[in-house]
């Protein structure tokens, strides 16, 4: 049985990248299809050559700073993630060495206290 769950499962697997890859395929194709139809309603409208470059290039230029404005938005909150993500790991590496630490001294201590119950129980054997 744990051969036909691992080829059902297989099945799903190889089902699921088909629907991603066609989601993918119309989600390129609906953005080209927004993109075209803007640029025809800019290119297209009832106003002047000039009227529409100028329009063009302004609408260009405010996309260019809010893409900029997005980039320097994301640069920091990566900065902030890598900051927490070093701290983190630092924080895990000390716990690890005190795990590490506190295993290495505990069978001493058991040691110890074994031989120190063993002595007496052997002094009232003999």
């Amino acid at each position: 049985m744990g051969l036909l769950k691992l080829l059902e499962e297989k099945k799903k697997a190889k089902l699921r990248a088909e629907k991603t890859k066609k989601a993918k395929a119309t989600a390129v194709g609906a953005f080209t299809g927004a993109i075209a139809g803007i640029l025809g309603g800019i290119l297209f409208a009832p106003k002047s050559g000039k009227e529409t470059r100028e329009r063009i290039a302004e609408t260009s230029k405010k996309a260019t700073e809010q893409v900029k404005e997005t980039a320097v938005q994301v640069k920091n909150q990566v900065k902030t993630k890598a900051l927490e993500g070093k701290e983190n790991i630092v924080e895990a590496k000390s716990r690890i060495q005190q795990y590490l630490s506190d295993k290495r001294n505990c069978p001493k201590e058991e040691t110890a206290a074994a031989e120190t119950i063993e002595q007496p129980a052997k002094e009232s054997v003999e």
